[in-house]
C-alpha cells in the first residue's frame, strides 16, 4: 500500500485527518476552511539561506513578520535589529521599481540623442 497520511480504517482504506480541531464551532470551522491564510497573531522568524556582506562581518539574517504588519531584520548572533511597516516596504519596492525603469528610459534617450 502506498504511503498515504491519513488514518486507517477497518476495511485498510486510508482517510485523511481532520486538519480541524474538534473544539471549532462549525461557523468557524466553516470561516476556517474559506480563508486562503491564516492571520498572524504571532512572530514568525527564519533565517536566511545565504549570507549578507562582506569579509568578517559576513552573516546571515535574522527575517521576521510581527504583529501589526512589522518586519523585522537583524544579524544572526546581534540583537541590534531594524523594523519597518510592512507597507513602507512595499512603497520602498514600488518607487525603486519605478525609479529604475526612468533611469532605463533616460539612459535609452540619452543614447538616442548621441546617435543623432
Amino acid at each position: 500500500m502506498a504511503a498515504v497520511s491519513g488514518v486507517r480504517c477497518a476495511e485498510g482504506i486510508a482517510r485523511p485527518v481532520c486538519p480541524l480541531r474538534s473544539t471549532l464551532t462549525p461557523a468557524t470551522a466553516a470561516k476556517a476552511l474559506a480563508s486562503p491564510m491564516t492571520p498572524l497573531h504571532k512572530a514568525v522568524r527564519r533565517v536566511t539561506v545565504d549570507e549578507y556582506g562582506y569579509g568578517r562581518r559576513r552573516s546571515k539574517l535574522v527575517v521576521a513578520l510581527e504583529k501589526g504588519d512589522l518586519i523585522t531584520i537583524r544579524e544572526l548572533g546581534r540583537r541590534t535589529k531594524h523594523t519597518a511597516r510592512l507597507y513602507d516596504v512595499l512603497w520602498w519596492m514600488l518607487r525603486c521599481e519605478a525609479d529604475n525603469a526612468r533611469m532605463e528610459r533616460l539612459r535609452e534617450r540619452k543614447r538616442h540623442k548621441a546617435a543623432r
